[in-house]
């Protein structure tokens, strides 16, 4: 069978001359076919269409078919889509407060030898006392470390991107009344600039004369889901804190204090560490804000339904 393209007589056929008018949507019967006419002839069993192929969009325009059938759409390229990126809400997380160290002797003025003290928590901690007469050097040794690491709430995310990558506007012969032609038209409107193809359901191999070949969906089932962020609490820091040294051994004010804030600095606290006791307390560190984030992962995919060839030249 084949399915011919034909002009409509608009004119005084006494004088034999031939206007043409564009093609036209017409029955079998009000075609005349023509040798001068330019014939599309179709293979058995596929279907002529005109198709227009631009990138997708959603919910964007559909052109108009020029002819009095609906516009046929279809799909290309299934998307893989991407994760939306989220964050983490980290809470709860305590410090311990620094560690430090302090030598005691007649020679030594730097912080070689110290005795070492570890991380402690805001509570007082009493010294022995210490032979009178010898100056004190302290250092911070160590930073604070993380106590508890707290809690933390993952983000939620979505899929990013449209299901498809392309699609497809056809338009074709919308009569029934063609058992061996189809009276076509030439393209126009938003068709106007459309390529002449053929189409049937499945995934088939193009006739010789149609060899380029694609093949398209009537839809698809989105099956791509995203996880959400999850939290890496052992990623928690501390930071700051010092030490109070207090020149009593009930840490508090009356006698004096004095602080030790950093890693750098050996301090003369001569007059605190002395034979009447000392005491310290340990102010905390503080736990930073932001942990690791673990970002979603994507999983699944677009499942094509409804395969069909369209082979165009």
């Amino acid at each position: 069978m084949k399915q011919v393209g034909c002009f409509h007589d608009k004119v005084v056929v006494a004088v034999k001359k031939w206007i043409r008018t564009g093609w036209l949507v017409m029955t079998c019967a009000g075609c005349i076919e023509l040798d001068a006419a330019p014939r599309v002839e179709v293979p058995d069993e596929w279907r002529h269409v005109w198709v227009l192929e631009q990138e997708y969009f959603d919910d964007g325009p559909v052109p108009e078919c020029f002819t009095d059938s609906p516009t046929e759409i279809y799909f290309n390229t299934p998307n893989a889509g991407t994760c939306m990126p989220c964050g983490c809400s980290f809470s709860g997380a305590t410090c311990s407060g620094p560690g430090f160290g302090c030598v005691t002797d007649l020679i030594t003025t730097d912080c070689d030898g110290i005795e070492k003290y570890k991380p402690m928590t805001a509570s007082c901690q009493v010294q022995p006392s210490v032979q009178t007469g010898r100056p004190a050097y302290c250092v911070l040794t160590s930073g604070p470390a993380v106590t508890a690491p707290g809690l933390c709430d993952g983000g939620v995310s979505s899929v990013v991107g449209p299901k498809w990558g392309r699609q497809f506007f056809a338009c074709g012969y919308g009569g029934t009344d063609c058992t061996n032609t189809a009276c076509l038209g030439f393209p126009e409107g938003a068709f106007a600039n459309a390529a002449s193809c053929v189409t049937r359901p499945g995934e088939l191999d193009c006739p010789a004369e149609w060899p380029n070949k694609r093949v398209a969906y009537e839809k698809g089932e989105d099956l791509r889901t995203c996880s959400n962020c999850s939290c890496d609490t052992s990623s928690i820091v501390c930071s700051g804190g010092s030490i109070q040294i207090f020149d009593d051994g009930t840490c508090s004010n009356g006698l004096g204090s004095t602080t030790l804030e950093s890693m750098a600095e050996c301090k003369l606290i001569e007059g605190y560490v002395d034979s009447g006791g000392w005491s310290f307390v340990a102010l905390p560190g503080t736990p930073s804000s932001e942990g690791t984030c673990i970002q979603p992962t994507l999983s699944g995919k677009v499942e094509p339904v409804g395969a069909r060839t369209v082979c165009c030249r």
